[in-house]
């Protein structure tokens, strides 16, 4: 018992003097993550209407309770009512599904919970992949204009979308979400960060020198060293690459974060 309760005091300890030093750098790796769901995550289109089924825990910076459906219709498009069909689908073995009922569904988003469907949360167990499901499929089953009528163009319409699952993460060789200090962060932008520094400290010379850089910064811990060195406090490289990718997707700042 005394043993747990001093290396609980012990963390959190050190969870306090690490704060100032990698807090700006974990910022700006969580900021880069949403800039890149809501700006590089392309919508799914069937028909006259826009979605996206968030099966993560973590989404924006929150942590959700439930997969969750976004959807939206085209400008100058809406549907009185609409039924949606969810599926997640393991081959052969299990089939989630929520059904659910909409009304006004217009182009400002709507976004609703899936609470029958489980998070993707892929394990390893006797050195094989776990999946709870292969792969999602969105169908209309009905669909309503604004006057009422049925729109048989949209009915029947069906998708399938096949998650990307991070392997690197799951098998803890990577961060992804982590919670801390109260808040939850995303480090994925540090881990690629890191491996980018990786690569210009070995170059692609195949010289004897470049070998021997090779040998010296393949080491992980070494360069990770070396990255915090350059984004400790302030996170200066972390913030220059992000803005060159801000002005690379030409993103503009303000209300638009939001739109989508």
């Amino acid at each position: 018992m005394e043993l747990s309760v001093s290396v609980s005091l012990l963390k959190n300890v050190w969870e306090f003097i690490q704060k100032p030093f990698i807090k700006k750098a974990y910022e700006i790796s969580t900021l880069y993550k949403n800039y890149q769901e809501v700006f590089s995550s392309p919508l799914q289109k069937l028909e006259n209407i826009e979605y996206q089924i968030i099966w993560q825990e973590y989404y924006l910076g929150k942590k959700l309770t439930t997969p969750m459906l976004w959807i939206r219709t085209k400008e100058g498009e809406g549907f009185s009512k609409m039924i949606i069909s969810v599926r997640a689908i393991l081959k052969e073995k299990i089939s989630y599904q929520d059904n659910i009922i909409l009304f006004n569904v217009n182009n400002i988003p709507t976004q609703v919970a899936l609470a029958s469907i489980p998070f993707r949360n892929v394990t390893f167990k006797n050195n094989k992949v776990q999946i709870p499901y292969e792969y999602l499929q969105l169908e209309v089953v009905e669909a309503y204009d604004m006057e009422g009528e049925e729109d048989k163009s949209q009915c029947k319409k069906s998708i399938r979308l096949t998650p990307f699952d991070k392997l690197e993460i799951t098998l803890g060789w990577e961060k992804g979400y982590v919670e801390k200090w109260g808040k939850i962060y995303n480090l994925e932008y540090i881990e690629d960060e890191i491996k980018e520094e990786q690569i210009r400290l070995i170059g692609n010379m195949m010289t004897s020198w470049s070998l021997m850089k090779r040998k010296v910064f393949g080491k992980k811990w070494l360069v990770k060293i070396i990255f915090w060195y350059r984004n400790i406090f302030r996170a200066k490289q972390l913030t220059r690459e992000f803005e060159k990718y801000l002005k690379k997707q030409k993103i503009i700042h303000g209300d638009d974060y939001l739109k989508r």
